[in-house]
């Protein structure tokens, strides 16, 4: 069993999409991949930098004034990767308005967007 833990926000929106699709991801590769989550509220993100969890944490969900600082600093590695372009491609025509760009900088997609605020 491989077992990664991965660290988002204390909120249904950030949290709950998280558990589920982490469940289906379980089962759609024979059970043989767990992912578990911390969650941390969101004063948290400004308190604690993405820099001192990405040794803790083979998964992050960070929001999006975060992903200059990422990309800058290279603290995660991009989504630019050619064998998930139809996806990634997709995710961007089914996002609302701008949500998946805010994550683009630089020419390196850093993360997906899993809502929107308005």
């Amino acid at each position: 069993m491989i077992n990664l833990k991965g660290m988002t926000w204390d909120h249904p929106r950030g949290y709950d999409p998280m558990v589920t699709t982490s469940e289906i991801f379980k089962k759609n590769n024979n059970d043989i991949i767990n992912i578990s989550w911390d969650k941390r509220p969101l004063q948290a993100f400004a308190d604690r930098p993405i820099k001192k969890m990405i040794n803790d944490y083979d998964l992050i969900v960070i929001d999006y004034p975060h992903v200059g600082e990422v990309a800058t600093k290279g603290l995660l590695e991009n989504l630019d990767n050619p064998k998930y372009l139809n996806e990634i491609n997709l995710l961007k025509k089914q996002s609302v308005g701008s949500s998946h760009d805010s994550y683009f900088i630089n020419g390196k997609q850093w993360a997906l967007a899993i809502d929107a605020a308005t």
